[in-house]
């Protein structure tokens, strides 16, 4: 969902609030918008540090797409915490607290830990880190905040308060042990986390941004860089949605309220309203103007990562692979900057038919696994699996897609009657539609593979090249000694070299390109020693991935999905690990990255020392 967007739906709050308004339009376009403004003069000014002082050039395409492959593990952690701290997490997180009590919360950061684990762009990581900064800060006082407010009254406080309205007969939650918020055992929170670890599995195989972080880091940062993300992001979903989920149920009668004295309706939570009505409830216009500029946070960094991995899609694998092969470098980069407008244009576009359209916030989560996850085994088996066929990995996901869309659409039409926006985003037609797009394409790609067969040499993708960072052309006119064919001098050469030679013949002589040369000709761009590395952080990630899994979706939730109601002990425990949590990505995100970073840090400062100094002694 675009930023305008955002602003109409969260702050002006039309038609499926009946008129509420938390902020003005007014108040919400100066912010966004100055705020647009503010970030832009950082990404302007972190440039021309990061040219001037540590020589790195956004100009140049190996910057602008991959960051000259140099990030750090800190600020890699950061970037991928950002990048993934989408609104769903600041936002939908409440609305599964809000529906399904203390289980929705867990699955949904569980899913976030899932696809985290398996998984100009320094000017990005750069305000990337920046947004983590403001936005987990916010995050963490929006928490603590509400929970220590007279109207909560503390973790016990609101543990009461939850007991007191479920006594009163005031909430009955259907699929959940005794109808309680405060048990694990939900079918409606399990059913979602099925959905969300589809969905985001989905995301980490298809979304370019995610894999290009991980481009962009170095080799020896982007394993441990994204197991960090993968845990800290946990702290997100986790705490905010339990916190703000339970404490929309208990104050939603209150004159505090902003729908007071109409009730909660469905439609303003599936919007994702549980979490600005809670913050203006309670914090007042200081709790919306916070949430909006949380919000921005998240949306920005975002969009901002996708940009430059669409940019790059449309640069190199569309225009410099069919359009123009001898591409130069700036020529690249061009394109690339025009893929960032034409990026920017077709989300808004899709984001304002959507909003039209009638889509919430719900209705995108629960349909984003049908579109996004036909492609995740057919990428699978290209970098895996030698007999998949050219045929097969462009054929199966068109199919898969198709079949998860019937399977989905039908679905709806044979339980509820009906296709609508409100059928249609219900569990049992987005569960059986996510699962016919995810395993579908497995049978389409087996059956087009096998019916012509071939196998594919991975040394193909040694093929894939990088530019150079000049645009100096292949053709070369080099210097020759007479009766040799070997070149000997070059433009560069000197004058004495050059009249050590009385009769000197020009030979033209042309780079062969990377396309022309036999796979036996083809080099590996690592040495031996990265190489190595490479395969030994492979089996940490695939150590971490299993531990991880095991931990998030068996070890600790299974216990947990019985009968039982959470004592005022146990759910005082959960409550506190979830906030210590997030202290604990404090440091995972926002210290850890200026430590591992302070040499970049230090040669920046002494070099804007430097300049200050002899501009002062100049002057």
């Amino acid at each position: 969902m675009d930023v305008s967007s955002i602003v109409r739906r969260i702050l002006t709050l039309g038609n499926v609030t009946g008129g509420v308004s938390l902020l003005s339009q007014a108040t919400g376009y100066g912010m966004v918008i100055g705020l647009s403004v503010i970030f832009a003069g950082i990404i302007l000014l972190a440039t021309r540090v990061q040219k001037l002082y540590l020589q790195e050039d956004s100009g140049k395409s190996e910057m602008f797409m991959v960051a000259n492959r140099s990030v750090g593990t800190g600020l890699t952690a950061s970037a991928v915490f950002s990048s993934w701290m989408w609104i769903n997490e600041t936002v939908f997180s409440s609305v599964m607290g809000y529906n399904y009590g203390i289980a929705g919360p867990f699955w949904f950061a569980a899913g976030f830990v899932l696809y985290t684990a398996v998984g100009g762009l320094k000017a990005t990581f750069i305000t990337d880190y920046l947004h983590t900064c403001i936005a987990l800060i916010l995050i963490i006082w929006f928490t603590v905040a509400v929970l220590v407010s007279d109207v909560v009254g503390g973790v016990h406080g609101l543990y009461d308060k939850v007991l007191a309205v479920e006594a009163a007969g005031q909430y009955h939650i259907v699929g959940n042990y005794k109808g309680s918020l405060l048990t694990f055992r939900s079918k409606g929170a399990f059913i979602f986390g099925v959905l969300h670890c589809f969905g985001n599995l989905s995301l980490m195989t298809m979304d370019t941004g995610f894999w290009q972080k991980s481009f962009a880091s170095q080799v020896r940062s982007t394993v441990p860089g994204y197991n960090i993300a993968s845990v800290a992001i946990f702290a997100v979903p986790w705490g905010l949605g339990t916190v703000f989920g339970l404490t929309a149920r208990v104050i939603e009668t209150l004159p505090i309220f902003p729908t007071y004295p109409h009730p909660f309706t469905a439609a303003q939570v599936g919007a994702g309203y549980v979490e600005p009505y809670t913050l203006y409830a309670i914090l007042g216009t200081g709790g919306a103007v916070g949430m909006l500029l949380a919000l921005f946070m998240s949306v920005t960094s975002t969009v901002s990562s996708s940009s430059i991995a669409v940019s790059s899609i449309l640069s190199f694998d569309l225009y410099r692979t069919y359009i123009n092969p001898k591409a130069t470098d700036s020529q690249v980069v061009r394109i690339s900057h025009y893929g960032v407008v034409f990026h920017g244009a077709f989300i808004t576009g899709i984001a304002l038919a959507l909003n039209y359209g009638g889509a919430n916030i719900t209705w995108l989560n629960y349909v984003q696994p049908i579109i996004t996850s036909p492609a995740v085994f057919p990428t699978f088996f290209a970098l895996m699996w030698t007999g998949q066929t050219t045929k097969a990995a462009v054929i199966s996901p068109i199919l898969g897609l198709a079949t998860g869309i019937i399977i989905w659409l039908t679905t709806a039409k044979s339980i509820y009657g009906t296709i609508s926006m409100a059928t249609t985003v219900k569990q049992a037609p987005a569960l059986y539609g996510a699962i016919g797009s995810l395993f579908s394409p497995i049978l389409y790609s087996l059956i087009v593979s096998y019916a012509k067969p071939k196998t594919f040499d991975w040394r193909e993708f040694l093929r894939v090249d990088t530019l150079k960072d000049d645009d100096s052309s292949s053709d070369t006119d080099t210097t020759a000694s007479p009766g040799t064919s070997t070149p000997v001098l070059g433009a560069s050469s000197s004058d004495d070299e050059k009249a050590a030679y009385k009769s000197p013949v020009t030979v033209s002589t042309q780079r062969r390109s990377i396309q022309d040369l036999s796979v036996d000709e083809l080099e590996h761009p690592f040495d031996k020693e990265t190489i190595a590395d490479l395969k030994v952080w492979l089996k940490i990630a695939w150590a971490f991935l299993i531990f991880i899994m095991a931990v998030t979706l068996l070890l600790w939730p299974v216990p947990l999905y019985r009968n039982y109601i959470f004592t005022r002990s146990f759910y005082t425990g959960w409550i506190v690990v979830a906030i210590f949590w997030q202290f604990l990505a404090v440091f995972a995100v926002i210290l850890y990255p200026i430590y591992d970073g302070w040499d970049a840090i230090s040669k920046s400062a002494v070099g804007i020392y430097g300049s200050l100094i002899k501009r002062k002694t100049d002057s």
